[in-house]
């Protein structure tokens, strides 16, 4: 008798083991829920958006076109009078303005990975900042800010680490801060490259609202064939929306070839434009490729003529 009340006692410490133990794994998974939930905000952007990136970074009104485009480097003194410039454009033209921010700290040629993450931390560029966080504090819409894009891509920018933990930190310490200052005036944006790889970068689920991705099209990576469409390059690299459950903007799009060729991808793009899983917006690099990210076949030139780039104007309703 007392052998099956030490079972039955057994048992119900067991059962109330399992209880405790499942209520456990509840309130963890409600936590990472909770978390992954936290950058799902109703964003106030427009549903579909369409906007052209010009090297001269002046943003000037483009005729049925919702999103502007500007890059602006940490290196660069005049950083806050551009920066400045831009959004005063982008309110007059009544675009949605999509600021990457570069972490170049000295010339892109001598610039150290770990000396970056180092100086960042320990708060040698707070004041820079500090200074661009109420630059876009003061502009009276939304802004995307997109930083250190195309993180996963080998030795092309200083924020390419071995050990994407060095990059995440990265991304979050700068996030915090320019957060601290503009708050949910911002609308984060990782955006790799979209290779095979990226996930491993992938900062949280608390500090990104967007995902970027890059698509570019030339004949040169494939002689003798034609060129990849907009929608075979994209299903390639949608997987990081799937998996993360973000919406994508493709940040920079570029196609080179022929101004007949141009065309032809242009406007397959944006037949295929609704089609696509996830894809929210597309903003064209109307621009030659850097110097200081330099491809292996050699220079490329994406910028389209002036009938061509018209084209994009249909990607709205």
């Amino acid at each position: 008798m007392n052998l099956f009340l030490k079972v039955g006692r057994l048992r119900r410490v067991y059962t109330l083991q399992l209880i405790a133990l499942s209520a456990l794994l509840l309130m963890a998974h409600q936590a990472v829920s909770d978390r992954s939930q936290a950058s799902k905000r109703n964003l106030p952007l427009p549903s579909r958006m369409a906007g052209v990136y010009e090297a001269s970074n002046a943003a000037l009104p483009q005729p049925g076109l919702n999103m502007s485009h500007g890059f602006f480097s940490l290196a660069d003194r005049q950083i806050l009078s551009k920066l400045r410039f831009f959004l005063s454009q982008c309110k007059q033209a009544g675009t949605v303005p999509l600021v990457s921010l570069e972490p170049f700290v000295e010339a892109p040629s001598t610039s150290s990975p770990r000396q970056l993450l180092s100086d960042m931390e320990s708060g040698k560029y707070d004041d820079e900042l500090i200074h661009i966080g109420q630059v876009l504090l003061k502009h009276p819409q939304p802004i995307i800010l997109r930083f250190a894009h195309e993180m996963e891509v080998p030795s092309q920018y200083p924020w390419y680490y071995k050990n994407p933990a060095d990059y995440t930190n990265l991304y979050r310490l700068v996030h915090r801060k320019l957060s601290a200052i503009a708050g949910e005036k911002l609308i984060w944006m990782w955006s790799p490259q979209g290779r095979q790889n990226a996930n491993r970068y992938w900062p949280g689920n608390d500090v990104v609202d967007l995902i970027g991705l890059s698509i570019y099209a030339s004949s040169a990576w494939n002689p003798g064939k034609q060129l990849e469409s907009f929608a075979t390059i994209y299903q390639q690299k949608e997987w990081l929306g799937s998996l993360f459950k973000r919406p994508i903007i493709a940040a920079e799009v570029g196609v080179s070839g022929t101004s007949k060729q141009q065309e032809a991808w242009i406007k397959e793009a944006i037949n295929a434009y609704s089609k696509l899983n996830g894809l929210r917006g597309l903003v064209y690099f109307n621009a030659a490729q850097p110097v200081h990210v330099p491809i292996a076949t050699g220079w490329e030139n994406w910028q389209l003529q002036p009938p061509v780039r018209a084209n994009l104007r249909l990607l709205l309703p």
